[in-house]
């Protein structure tokens, strides 16, 4: 068994706020057709570092559209692992068929069906969160290029597991401070949102623990808050955007597309949820 406990986030770089700004704002000028969507760019809030929650500076739109970034590259990680040959044909995934869908008699249905959800999931948070209003038309990430090539453990950097266990961290830790701040801004519908993707994600992370073999795989009381505010998780989200960032010695994938709801459901079949 890996005992190892999930190791703690590491901190790259700071990430080039300004960048995100120019895209982020690309995305709210398309979102301009339809119903219209209320777009504040992430200026003043993605450039300070405030001391307590009370003196964040996020909009509504700007934790929106990150919330949906950040689900959508959860989303392109899910999927590009589960049409990995080389990853799948792991005997904890898909054993010698590398078909999740096909599982070999060496593989583990369990395992597999357990990632096909979490996709579906991942991607319907992402559509909840665009539902809301959220925007953003960042639409490539980047991964350790080990990632797909080895599951590897939660503790060891680079691996399937350790880069899943980093991207639903940040996940669930953005969700919190996002329901801290919507209840402040006199939005209680979107805390309760964030509430219920965050409880999914937490979920996500005991069940790739079980991959992992870290014993117990459910070894936190409650979630740690990593971010007193929303923006403070773009030096954590850095690499995925830009491919800068990850430990020294790490390769990095060319950037990857967000793939499309025809692309996922094959890749998760049955194993939706509702």
């Amino acid at each position: 068994m890996n005992r190892h406990v999930v190791t703690d986030s590491y901190r790259p770089s700071t990430y080039t706020r300004r960048r995100f700004v120019q895209v982020a704002a690309v995305a709210g000028a398309g979102a301009a057709t339809g119903a219209a969507v209320a777009y504040h760019p992430l200026l003043s809030a993605l450039t300070a570092t405030p001391a307590s929650a009370a003196g964040c500076g996020e909009s509504v739109q700007d934790m929106l559209n990150l919330a949906y970034t950040i689900e959508r590259a959860a989303t392109t990680f899910y999927y590009t692992g589960l049409t990995s040959k080389a990853l799948l044909r792991s005997p904890q995934l898909a054993g010698s068929s590398a078909d999740p869908n096909a599982v070999a008699r060496n593989g583990n249905r369990a395992n597999c069906a357990n990632l096909q959800a979490a996709l579906d999931q991942e991607q319907k948070h992402a559509q909840l969160l665009a539902n809301a209003g959220a925007v953003s038309s960042i639409g490539r990430f980047h991964f350790p290029a080990a990632a797909f090539q080895h599951l590897g453990y939660t503790s060891h950097a680079g691996t399937f597991l350790w880069t899943l266990d980093h991207l639903e961290t940040a996940c669930i830790a953005i969700y919190l401070a996002a329901v801290k701040r919507f209840a402040a801004l006199g939005r209680p519908d979107l805390a309760v949102l964030c509430a219920r993707n965050l409880a999914v994600e937490s979920e996500h992370r005991a069940l790739y623990r079980v991959i992992s073999q870290d014993d117990p795989a459910n070894n936190i009381t409650v979630p740690v808050t990593e971010f007193t505010c929303v923006s403070d998780a773009l030096s954590l989200f850095n690499p995925y955007l830009s491919g800068h960032g990850f430990p020294r010695g790490v390769a990095v994938t060319h950037a990857i597309v967000f793939p499309t709801p025809v692309q996922t459901a094959r890749v998760i079949g049955k194993n939706t949820s509702t």
